[in-house]
């Protein structure tokens, strides 16, 4: 159900920290790939090269 509404990834209960460890590591690899893109949902932007999040094209403080 999570990956219909978007998720990239889920780890169900429970779980060893090695598998958490393992799946946090691709996340950050998948994002070094991904570092030139900017992220859309609905009006919220994340520009990943830039490090800035916007909502409804404000700026927020993270």
């Amino acid at each position: 159900m999570l990956l219909k509404w978007g998720a990239d990834e889920y780890v169900t209960k429970p779980f060893s920290p090695k598998v958490l460890t393992a799946r946090v590591n691709a996340l950050f690899r998948r994002m070094e790939q991904e570092k030139d893109k900017t992220a859309l949902y609905g009006g919220l932007v994340i520009d990943i090269a830039a490090r800035q999040v916007f909502l409804d094209e404000q700026l927020l403080d993270l």
